[in-house]
């Protein structure tokens, strides 16, 4: 597969990698991340301006990296196949705290590249640690990042307790 991984610079791009996003997941993403960020409402249910949110995050992040936040894309040609967000601290450890892949590249390798880019990439740069999270119902995230050695370390816990 001649699958380019590569960092956005361009704020241009970000309405684009907004629409992905919201195109590409499901409820089942839906982790503590983005109850805390506002993507989510509660669990299972996403804001109704998701994608506005998103939108605003992708071009903070391409336009003004705040602790070492980048966004990658994956292409192949000119076809958008998958958009992962990275951050890292000073200490070594980063977090992925998005990876979006086509639903129909699902299960083609194109995560797995993602994945192994992004590490090689944060070893390079020093990175020791990597964490990342993933939605309690989203099972085949789970294997898949399983399959690339990764290892559940906690279960978050949620329960709503003022109006909504």
């Amino acid at each position: 597969m001649s699958l380019i991984v590569s960092r956005c610079t361009e704020t241009a791009d970000a309405p684009a990698l907004a629409r992905f996003f919201v195109d590409h997941v499901t409820p089942d993403y839906i982790s503590h991340g983005e109850l805390t960020t506002g993507r989510a409402t509660a669990p299972g249910v996403w804001a109704p301006d998701l994608e506005a949110r998103v939108l605003a995050e992708m071009r903070e992040a391409i336009a003004e990296p705040k602790h070492h936040r980048q966004v990658l894309t994956a292409r192949k040609a000119d076809e958008l196949l998958a958009v992962c967000m990275v951050c890292r601290d000073e200490r070594g450890i980063a977090t992925i705290e998005d990876l979006v892949v086509a639903q129909s590249q699902r299960g083609q390798g194109v995560g797995r590249a993602v994945v192994e880019a992004v590490l090689a990439a944060l070893a390079a740069d020093g990175v020791v640690q990597v964490l990342l999270e993933s939605g309690v119902a989203n099972a085949g995230a789970h294997r898949f990042f399983e399959g690339l050695g990764f290892e559940m370390v906690s279960k978050v816990f949620y329960r709503r307790v003022g109006p909504s």
